[in-house]
């Protein structure tokens, strides 16, 4: 499978591969409360943006522990994703296997 991501400048570090420029991304963002926090508020608008009802009904069972909550919020995600693709200007095949499983 091959990523390409428009951009009109050449990567900083050309070695990298895609799969460690993510791992180095999701890294950075593991590190920092606040982008974290806003990649999570982000993920969230766009989920209730997609679908109010459900998102509220999968945000109840993870809050509640539900064993199948983590299953309901990742096919939510893919299907917002899905739905609206450009929200991030990357192509599906990105996220596969990373976030969404």
């Amino acid at each position: 499978m091959s990523v390409s991501i428009a951009s009109s400048t050449r990567p900083r570090h050309p070695g990298l591969s895609t799969e460690w420029i993510f791992k180095l991304f999701r890294a950075a963002i593991k590190d920092d409360g606040d982008t974290g926090d806003a990649v999570i508020q982000f993920a969230y608008e766009h989920i209730v943006s997609y679908d109010h009802e459900r998102a509220r009904g999968v945000m109840e069972l993870v809050v509640r522990r539900d064993p199948l909550a983590w299953s309901a919020l990742y096919a939510l995600l893919a299907e917002a994703r899905d739905a609206q693709p450009s929200i991030t200007g990357l192509p599906s095949e990105y996220y596969e296997g990373y976030i969404l499983h």
